[in-house]
């Protein structure tokens, strides 16, 4: 098992991977998907810190100095409102906030600007928001007298520079292990409001009502209605801003990732990654572990405590990754799960100097690998139908005796059957030509070679792949100028991917001739791969 500090879009490569490059920009939006099965995903194939994060006491700081904007869209598409109401006097009725005012029908609108935020940590547990901002309400009256005609006026309320300190309680939820966030108190509200009302002399003079009327407003804007206005809106903005996997949490439909799936084969992936495990506040920074759980199970109906990851008939049937046994070797958290514990640099020591840190294990990555093939995503059908240049004739270029069975025409239909026989594996590098961010190992890949002959498939041979594909990742922009990152492929050539034939008996060249020749072809196939992989847009978080 290996933690490293990665650059942040591994994470964003890691959730592609599980969601089947779905797309949508928040995780699998783009793709269908399921709840997951009755029991939820198993603990045995859940870890705890799985990836980790790391926001230091610099990352406040730019946090801090994007907040306010961000708060104040928020603010602007989510109005408080104070409902229409009346109250009596002896010679008449007082109405306020009668009027439609924006979405406020009828009320008043609260109007709400943020001046200024900051954060800072206090203690291991609290993160305290401190917020400077201003209130302006319009308030209009009406008086409906007993006697004589009705008489109407405006008092506007405002509330400048008020100072409003929160602290913010991060804990760990028992029983789930996700992240909760609640309003531990207020312990600083600074609250001033100044009247500028515009009733006239004789409403003032016959019922107070300017001094009603203020003494009611003062009532409103105090601490309860400040607390109650902006913590629904403080608290999910304020956890937004964890840089969150985005909550994947479902079963998602890997059907057509690289083609057709085989006959009898419907890959699902179970996902859950959240943030939990474990949170801590020091440093000055936050240190949260995300839970990280990946499995795959052909029939969910028949699950049992130990049979909760059968693989899909296309693959042969390996057992599920055991993260308690070596190379991981993960003790088990209160919740049963498996147990990453943070890596130093994941807790601030020491400080990198970065705003966010985001690591990804080894382990977790190997789950991946293991439940992507086990899932069936890679038993898929290639063939003339969605590639048209993919015939028999193609083929009989490298396998003459293959395309004499055809017609002289060579347009004969051709399938490639893909049936990998071993998980992905991973290994995490340091983003160079010699040792790439990524590098993913595929082992005994095969392909088979069908043509249609004879009014029905027919196999040709088989070949199988060893390969070794490393990924680098740079920060750019989409075509859309968005940001990005941009997959470079590295060291995927010919000469580095083992290539065995098997099932030749069928032709007349034999498998060492085949095996010799297939190079050739890859050569010209590779570029074409390497050149076809585009941006990968990041996803948006909290407005980020």
């Amino acid at each position: 098992m290996t933690m490293r500090k990665i650059p942040t879009y591994i994470i964003s490569l890691a959730v592609l991977l599980i969601a089947g490059a779905c797309g949508g920009g928040g995780g699998c939006g783009g793709c269908d998907s399921e709840p997951l099965p009755p029991g939820g995903l198993p603990a045995d194939q859940t870890i705890e810190g799985g990836a980790q994060l790391r926001i230091s006491q610099d990352g406040f700081q730019t946090l801090t100095d994007l907040i306010p904007a961000v708060l104040q869209d928020t603010l602007a598409g989510s109005a408080a409102c104070i409902p229409s109401d009346s109250f009596g006097v002896v010679i008449g009725d007082i109405d306020y906030c009668y009027q439609n005012d924006g979405t406020c029908g009828p009320g008043c609108a609260v109007n709400l600007n943020v001046d200024s935020i900051s954060l800072n940590v206090p203690s291991d547990d609290v993160l305290r928001v401190d917020m400077q901002f201003d209130v302006a309400i319009n308030v209009p009256l009406r008086f409906d007298p007993i006697i004589g005609g009705n008489s109407s006026c405006n008092i506007v309320a405002t509330a400048n520079n008020l100072r409003l300190v929160m602290d913010i309680n991060f804990t760990i939820n028992a029983a789930s292990g996700e992240l909760e966030m609640n309003l531990l108190s207020i312990p600083n509200l600074d609250l001033s409001v100044d009247f500028n009302p515009n009733c006239g002399s004789v409403i003032n003079a016959l019922v107070g009502l300017v001094e009603g009327v203020i003494d009611g407003i003062g009532a409103i804007l105090g601490v309860g209605f400040i607390r109650d206005l902006l913590t629904p809106v403080l608290e999910p903005i304020i956890q937004g801003f964890l840089p969150d996997p985005l909550g994947i949490e479902g079963v998602a439909n890997l059907g057509g990732l690289i083609g057709t799936p085989t006959a009898g084969t419907n890959p699902t992936m179970e996902t859950r990654i959240v943030p939990g495990g474990y949170v801590y506040l020091e440093g000055g920074g936050m240190s949260l572990g995300i839970i990280t759980g990946i499995n795959a199970d052909e029939d969910p109906s028949t699950r049992t405590p130990d049979l909760d990851s059968e693989p899909a008939l296309c693959v042969p049937p390996f057992a599920a990754p055991d993260f308690g046994a070596a190379p991981a070797n993960l003790a088990l958290s209160p919740r049963s799960n498996f147990m990453l514990n943070p890596a130093d640099i994941f807790r601030g020591v020491p400080e990198t100097g970065d705003d966010v840190v985001i690591g990804v294990s080894e382990t977790m990555l190997d789950q991946v690998g293991h439940h992507l093939i086990s899932s069936g995503a890679l038993c898929v059908n290639i063939g003339t139908d969605t590639v048209g240049q993919l015939n028999l004739g193609a083929i009989g270029l490298l396998v003459p005796s293959f395309a004499e069975l055809g017609n002289s025409s060579g347009d004969d239909p051709l399938l490639l059957v893909t049936r990998p026989t071993k998980p992905i594996d991973f290994t995490i590098g340091e983003g160079t030509e010699e040792s790439p961010s990524l590098t993913i190992f595929l082992s005994e890949f095969h392909i088979d070679f069908y043509a249609f002959l004879f009014e029905r498939y027919t196999r040709g041979f088989t070949t199988v792949l060893d390969m070794e594909i490393g990924i680098n990742l740079e920060f750019g922009t989409d075509t859309d100028g968005n940001p990005a990152i941009i997959p470079m492929l590295v060291g995927l050539e010919a000469s580095n991917i083992g290539i065995g034939i098997v099932n030749e008996e069928f032709l007349r060249e034999d498998a060492a001739t085949l095996e010799t020749l297939f190079p050739t072809i890859l050569d010209l196939i590779l570029p074409m791969a390497t050149g076809a992989i585009g941006p990968i847009a990041l996803p948006e978080i909290a407005g980020f």
